[in-house]
């Protein structure tokens, strides 16, 4: 618990808190362990006051549907049926700090309402357990989206606070399943970019001056290191010069996860031809969806622990951009139902290699669609299985 604490210290005070010598970064970690964590005087219940000091709001619909301030945000509003009522938790000085998430949903009247759906399982991560129980005496029925997995066993744990666990795909419901979590099923997550015309290859590589007698790998959207970065930066710095020549990097994206500058000088200090443009602020749909378009792969190199969803490879497939993921993921399983691309073995920096120096020498084929992800993913079959969950229950 004391690297998690020290983690979210890390993450909520940046650099400051970072450099400071590992004993002075323990004291505080440690102290605020047990004021928030363990609550001794009080203190969470204080600071969701200080947080909240609203009076309590009335839910005026049947259903309602809580998600917080993330880019998760952007499937809630895709999915909120209509008559449902979307209320976002703010993030505010505490956000860090799941907690307060649970508390903010208490802090409202649900005596109109039939049915609460929480967006992200991860927004109760940590929550105290006298919250979840007063949650769930709440007579209304409850619905939870394991879109991101906390861990198998605090996953496990929040089930038993839900009537319905909903995954977004079925290769995570059956996970769910194996754990033995039983009040679970599927919903897709549907396609959030279906209002964006897919522009032209060409375009959009003459819009970023990208050449094009090479083959372009792009890595683009959220940048972190379990999205696999590092890997792609000491694959390609691996690689033999003759392969790198036929190469081109594009990486385009968010870095708030990690240290800019170092992550700009290791780019750079590659023997490929490339496009660095990384920022703090998130990436406009727009144009994730050109990073896309104009890469022959897109990268989703991601570490064998991720068990959740990408949901840029559901963007690529509604695009028709092929891409390299692992072979011991969701990502894997998708790739090989609907034909998206190529795998390599998971964090492993020779299997990755030995696929470039395959697609260089032009001796790959992408894997035959054994379903059809149009028909899988249609929108309106996506909402209307919302609908059937919401309309037993309201």
């Amino acid at each position: 618990m004391k690297r998690y604490v020290l983690k979210e210290l890390s993450e909520f005070f940046g650099k400051e808190y970072k450099s400071l010598p590992y004993f002075l970064r323990v004291i505080p970690a440690i102290i605020f362990y047990f004021l928030y964590y363990k609550d001794i005087f009080g203190i969470n219940f204080l600071i969701s006051k200080i947080n909240y000091r609203n009076k309590t709001q009335k839910i005026n619909s049947k259903i309602v549907f809580f998600e917080d301030e993330s880019n998760h945000v952007f499937l809630a509003r895709k999915v909120a049926v209509e008559g449902s009522q979307l209320i976002i938790k703010p993030n505010k000085i505490y956000r860090r700090y799941r907690s307060d998430f649970i508390c903010f949903m208490l802090e409202h009247d649900f005596s109109n309402c039939d049915i609460i759906h929480v967006g992200t399982i991860e927004n109760l991560h940590l929550s105290k357990e006298k919250y979840l129980k007063q949650f769930k005496k709440l007579p209304q029925y409850k619905v939870v989206t394991a879109h991101l997995f906390i861990n198998d066993n605090e996953v496990k744990y929040l089930s038993q606070y839900f009537d319905m666990v909903l995954t977004l795909t079925e290769w995570q419901a059956e996970h769910l399943r194996s754990l033995g979590i039983s009040n679970v099923d599927y919903i897709h997550h549907p396609v959030l970019t279906s209002n964006i015309k897919t522009p032209d290859k060409t375009f959009c590589r003459k819009k970023y001056n990208i050449p094009e007698d090479k083959i372009v790998l792009s890595f683009a959207g959220n940048i972190r290191k379990q999205k696999g970065i590092f890997l792609v930066i000491n694959a390609i710095k691996k690689l033999e010069p003759e392969y790198q020549s036929r190469f081109f990097l594009n990486i385009s994206g968010n870095t708030s996860f990690l240290d800019k500058e170092k992550l700009i000088k290791s780019i750079s200090e590659l023997n490929i031809s490339k496009r660095i443009d990384v920022r703090s602020d998130y990436m406009p749909f727009e144009e994730l969806v050109e990073n896309m378009v104009l890469a022959d792969y897109f990268l989703l190199p991601y570490h064998y622990s991720f068990k959740n969803i990408s949901a840029q490879l559901i963007e690529l497939a509604h695009h028709g951009v092929k891409c390299i993921g692992t072979d011991s993921s969701i990502i894997s399983a998708m790739i090989d139902t609907y034909g998206l691309g190529l795998t390599f073995k998971s964090n492993d920096l020779d299997s990755f290699n030995d696929l470039l120096r395959n697609i260089a020498d032009d001796k790959v084929s992408t894997k035959i669609p054994k379903r059809d992800f149009d028909k899988d993913y249609d929108f309106d079959d996506i909402i209307n299985k919302y609908k059937m969950i919401y309309k037993l229950n309201n």
